[in-house]
């Protein structure tokens, strides 16, 4: 279109220039029409060198940090040396929300911002967008150019449990509780039925009940859910949830076997021995999204999380979702804890009776992958 816009002014200005100097005549008709001629003929300079020769490279100084720091970023541009005297630049990041003028001249050089607060999500830094323009307007065109690293911004660790409703109290304060070992030992009057300890029992003749002894953790999952609708349509309450399955990893991360699981599959499993759980989850957490997966209502939900999710004694899932979700949720752990598995319920409150957000979540800045929608 810029080329186009440039043809037709050319054609229509030098058609009335050369009728001009035909009816005028003279000298003056003939001078106007070659000032116009010259004029076009920088234009079209602008137009075949303005978008060549561009080399931009777009630095950043983390290429990850956590949601609400800030980032500093630094472009270094070049292009062709004569030709930066014919036009004005504009250069955008997008994806952080920063741009500088190269005004006619400037053919080399690097500059440096800070940029943020930087909500969750990816940010991919380059190609960044140079707009053109001559000095009269009439040629102006747009371009992404460059190279750049994807700069991944975790989500900020829920503190303690702000933010949340605990339908299901743990045994334990905070996030952390310490699953350890079970060994046996004889039954006891008011022990729990789903924690007899069958084959101790049948080996020994006696009932024999499951005893919690220091030493090794049992198995845990996260379970987040990403439905719309266990939120309400809310994506405050969708982020504190992420934050507050942030923190569970970070706290749970190498304490036994770990396992994280969304309602669209597994992210993840943790064998144990196979290295940490954080690193191979954050960047999935950066880029979370809810949606509306299908045959994810109901029965047909609490069907799967059981069925995929099996949990035996000893082990354990922590559950985050919603206030829509919990329902739901309460029927899946009572299916687990039939057959001896424990599980913590949290609930995320996100805006408490206010106006749904919109799709865009808290703290948004730029072009990002991870949004919720």
């Amino acid at each position: 279109m810029a080329y186009l816009r440039v043809v037709g002014w050319t054609m229509a200005v030098l058609a009335m220039g050369y009728a001009f100097a035909k009816i005028q005549g003279g000298f003056s008709g003939w001078y106007l029409f070659a000032v116009v001629a010259v004029l076009f003929a920088y234009e079209w300079m602008a137009v075949w060198t303005s978008t060549r020769g561009w080399e931009v490279t777009v630095a950043a100084d983390k290429e990850s940090l956590w949601a609400g720091e800030e980032l500093v970023v630094e472009l270094r541009w070049r292009r062709w040396r004569w030709a930066s005297w014919l036009t004005w630049a504009r250069v955008k990041v997008g994806a952080a929300e920063w741009a500088t003028v190269l005004p006619p001249g400037e053919w080399a050089g690097r500059r440096q911002a800070p940029v943020g607060p930087l909500a969750r999500g990816e940010y991919r830094l380059a190609p960044v967008e140079v707009e053109i323009s001559d000095f009269f307007g009439l040629y102006h065109v747009r371009m992404k150019v460059g190279n750049g690293p994807t700069v991944v911004v975790y989500p900020q660790p829920l503190e303690e449990r702000a933010g949340l409703q605990i339908l299901r109290a743990p045994a334990h304060k905070g996030f952390r509780e310490e699953r350890p070992g079970m060994t046996a030992r004889p039954y006891r009057p008011g022990d729990r039925l789903n924690w007899i300890h069958w084959r101790a029992t049948a080996a020994q003749g006696l009932l024999q009940s499951r005893e919690a002894e220091a030493g090794d953790p049992g198995r845990w999952v996260v379970c987040l859910d990403l439905r719309r609708q266990a939120y309400a349509g809310d994506p405050g309450a969708f982020e504190q949830a992420v934050r507050a399955a942030t923190a569970v990893v970070l706290e749970r991360d190498r304490s036994g076997e770990g396992g994280f699981w969304t309602t669209d599959g597994w992210w993840v499993r943790g064998p144990r021995g196979k290295g940490p759980l954080w690193p191979a989850v954050r960047r999935a957490l950066a880029a979370a999204r809810w949606g509306e997966p299908a045959g994810e209502k109901g029965g047909a939900m609490v069907d799967r999380v059981a069925r995929e999710v099996g949990l035996r004694v000893g082990e354990e899932a922590i559950v985050i979702t919603g206030n829509a979700g919990a329902e739901e949720w309460e029927e899946v752990i009572r299916r687990w804890r039939g057959r001896g598995g424990e599980a913590v319920l949290y609930v995320a409150r996100g805006t408490e009776g206010r106006e749904p957000m919109s799709d865009r979540p808290v703290g948004s800045r730029g072009e990002r992958k991870g949004a919720p929608g």
